[in-house]
């Protein structure tokens, strides 16, 4: 808890009297209610001030800001004292207080509900109707109950004063203060500023408030003078105050919300800001567990004040066969690995017994038995963001425990991706920011999110043809009968995907076998021309006892034979589904020519394994595309 709040009767500790059953001494007297009450001053609804508590018996000085919005039904108390910084959040709405203390690394939350029973709320003037904060002159105590049973405080007549020098309107009331198993009988002075000095501030704000009496604490009845200095006021809140620390989690907080669904497929760019070692670095990554591939692209480690961008390295993962190609794409170099043989990138799953399967959708988004706690609405580049907070174990440090936070746009936020049903259907949400604390670093590193896809045009994504320069490959031409060039021409990446993986189900080979499809048109016709890759070596890197990968010459027989029967259909782009979801024939015709390979390539990323892993904590979702890599005979 806060060693000194507002108003808080512990900062006193001059006992001046004790006896088995101790009495408050008669300080004074409730007002009579016949009292010619004085006209209250109005006071904004929103507010800010700085408060300087100074307790005259124990020479103690406190300092702390006070942040007041009745629109947002909040308060904040941000303390200083005796060299510590301590937060009250009053969220009346959930009807809880989050105490945060900042002794130790990024700090401590306590949750403390029900306020009605909180001694703390005492401190800003109680609860209103059990749900919402007290009107202002209530939170300074000059208005509401005056702890006599039941009855409102009574003031005296208004009159003029001095504070700090200062002509005031003065305010004077006997008030029994009771909470925490405490309680004093106190005279009570507010002060106000005069209209006939000139001030920054509009209207009449408060400027002071003096508090002499006696108290019982501790079964010791002890005097109190307090004064309580008001400076800086100002009639409005910065628009983020109320907005929780980051990376300290509130265990039991109300108002709890569900992580949200966690997509199978994803593709998104990122910007990855390490703020313990002071970088930038530039991302783009596809996650696509239902065909156990991940697409990564970035920058390598020395292109630090280049100007090359993110398109320098390409990691493709194909889960299925257990492969890694590494593409240099500035070198136009590739690498085949088994993935267990090169670096550890942030999808990669080890089993017990040394396999490799791709990361499940809930282990990517760490919520695969991750406790989330809501932690409230953030904004985010001019977005409102939700944000959930999490403790677990990074699988890219998984020796370290860390500190977790996500950030969505609300369900609400329009996109590009509104007309894609898989997004709407599976009422994904989009991440906008990633953020990892490492044990107890008061510094984060960050990923801002951006270009978020869930279109699963994967056309270009994925292409390894550089991969096998000495391999050999088959060309082949293929003919859509009545796919005209004006329907076609209606998202074209997402029929081309459609089509590879079409044919790589005819041709009974995982769809990155497929190569550099294009699409022209004759007539009312549509011609496709695309390779057909030889079989990758095999690897018993994958957590699947698949059987070796078919060869050339066993998937040319299979796609050919296909045609051949006229079983083959691709879908196309249908007008009144607005989807590629119409089939239609393959000609039973196919032109093949088979091609030979010359040259083998290698390269190395630049990245270590343990640089690749740093990098990839803050890389845990991220989206890209690779694509592009060669050129290729034009087959007429």
């Amino acid at each position: 808890m806060l060693p000194t709040v507002l108003f808080s009767l512990a900062l006193v500790s001059c006992t001046v009297g004790q006896a088995q059953v101790p009495t408050l001494p008669p300080v004074c007297q409730e007002y009579s209610s016949a009292t010619n009450t004085p006209p209250l001053l109005k006071l904004s609804n929103d507010f800010t001030v700085d408060v300087e508590t100074v307790s005259v018996e124990t020479g103690r000085v406190t300092n702390m800001i006070m942040y007041y919005s009745q629109s947002q039904n909040m308060i904040r108390l941000n303390i200083y004292d005796a060299g510590q910084k301590n937060d009250l959040y009053f969220y009346f709405a959930d009807n809880e207080i989050l105490s945060f203390d900042y002794t130790v690394g990024r700090g401590t939350c306590t949750v403390l509900s029900d306020l009605k029973n909180q001694p703390d709320t005492f401190i800003v003037g109680g609860i209103k109707d059990g749900k919402n904060a007290q009107v202002p002159m209530t939170v300074l105590h000059l208005t509401g109950q005056s702890g006599f049973g039941t009855n409102d405080i009574v003031l005296s007549q208004q009159s003029t004063g001095t504070a700090r020098g200062m002509d005031t309107i003065t305010f004077n009331s006997c008030q029994k203060w009771q909470f925490g198993g405490q309680s004093a009988v106190l005279n009570v002075t507010h002060h106000f500023s005069y209209k006939t000095w000139q001030r920054p501030d509009t209207g009449s704000v408060p400027i002071m408030i003096e508090i002499v009496g006696s108290a019982l604490l501790h079964k010791d009845v002890t005097t109190i003078h307090h004064y309580y200095n008001f400076f800086n006021w100002k009639e409005s809140v910065e628009p983020f105050v109320f907005e929780t620390p980051s990376g300290i989690i509130c265990q039991g907080r109300a108002g709890d919300r569900p992580f949200p669904a966690s997509p199978s497929y994803i593709k998104f760019a990122g910007e990855v800001i390490d703020r313990n070692q002071g970088y930038v670095r530039y991302v783009e990554e596809l996650y696509d567990s239902d065909d156990d591939v991940v697409v990564m692209r970035m920058q390598g480690m020395q292109d630090i004040g280049t100007t090359g961008g993110m398109n320098h390295f390409t990691y493709i993962r194909d889960y299925d066969s257990g492969l890694s190609y590494r593409i240099d794409n500035q070198m136009q170099y590739c690498t085949v690995l088994n993935i267990t043989d090169d670096v550890t990138l942030p999808f990669d799953f080890i089993t017990s017994n040394g396999k490799v399967k791709i990361l499940t959708p809930n282990q990517f988004f760490y919520n695969d038995g991750t406790k989330y706690n809501y932690l409230g609405t953030r904004n985010v580049r001019g977005m409102t963001a939700d944000v959930w907070v999490a403790k677990t174990t990074l699988l890219t440090a998984p020796d370290q425990e860390a500190v977790i936070e996500w950030y969505f746009a609300p369900p609400d936020v329009k996109s590009w991706n509104d007309g894609n049903e898989y997004y709407k259907n599976g009422h994904f949400r989009i991440p906008v920011r990633f953020r990892a604390w490492l044990s107890n670093n008061t510094e984060s590193m960050d990923m801002n999110i951006y270009h978020v896809d869930y279109t699963n045009i994967m056309y270009g994504a994925i292409n390894v043809r550089n991969c096998y320069p000495d391999k050999n490959s088959n060309y082949f031409q293929i003919i859509i009968d009545g796919a005209k060039e004006s329907v076609m021409q209606t998202n074209l990446d997402m029929f081309k995907w459609n089509a590879v993986v079409s044919l790589s189900k005819a041709a009974g080979v995982r769809m990155i076998r497929i190569a550099d499809l294009q699409v022209y048109y004759e007539q009312n016709d549509a011609i496709l021309e695309f390779e057909l890759l030889d079989a990758p070596p095999y690897s018993g890197d994958s957590s699947v006892q698949l059987p070796p990968p078919i060869d050339l010459d066993t998937a040319a027989y299979n796609l050919e034979n296909t045609i051949a029967n006229g079983t083959l259909m691709i879908n196309v782009y249908d007008p009144n589904t607005n989807q590629i979801s119409k089939p239609l024939p393959v000609r039973k015709t196919a032109k093949i020519v088979p091609s030979t390979g010359n040259s083998n390539s290698n390269s190395d990323s630049g990245y270590s394994p343990g640089s690749m892993a740093g990098l990839g904590i803050a890389m845990v979702i991220i989206g890209g595309a690779g694509g592009g890599i060669g050129a290729y005979f034009l087959i007429k």
